[in-house]
């Protein structure tokens, strides 16, 4: 019980907040949270009939430079891509879209 309590209270002591009012540090690591460089978009597709359809969207655009994340959904006929717009185009995503056999849509 002694180990723990003095574990406890090292562990406490490196990992306090400062009691100062200055929120500075707070603002700095907020900013690192933010990337400008990261855009978000979705894009309407026609073609996608199951979860397999879904799957292979996603594969195919998760091998390409700068692609984060990928989400398709096939009842909602759509691909959400997180992805760096310094890498990669939306050109480029919507070229990948449409050679992996699916039809992207005009907005």
């Amino acid at each position: 019980m002694k180990i723990l309590i003095l574990a406890l209270a090292i562990y406490t002591s490196n990992f306090m907040l400062p009691t100062s009012t200055d929120a500075s540090h707070l603002i700095a690591r907020s900013l690192i949270l933010q990337d400008d460089d990261f855009r978000i978009i979705t894009i309407k597709c026609d073609g996608m009939a199951c979860t397999s359809c879904e799957r292979t969207v996603e594969k195919r655009l998760l091998k390409l430079n700068g692609v984060k994340e990928v989400k398709a959904n096939h009842k909602k006929k759509t691909v959400t891509i997180k992805f760096d717009n310094k890498k990669v185009t939306k050109d480029k995503l919507e070229k990948t879209i449409n050679d992996s056999g699916y039809k992207v849509r005009d907005n």
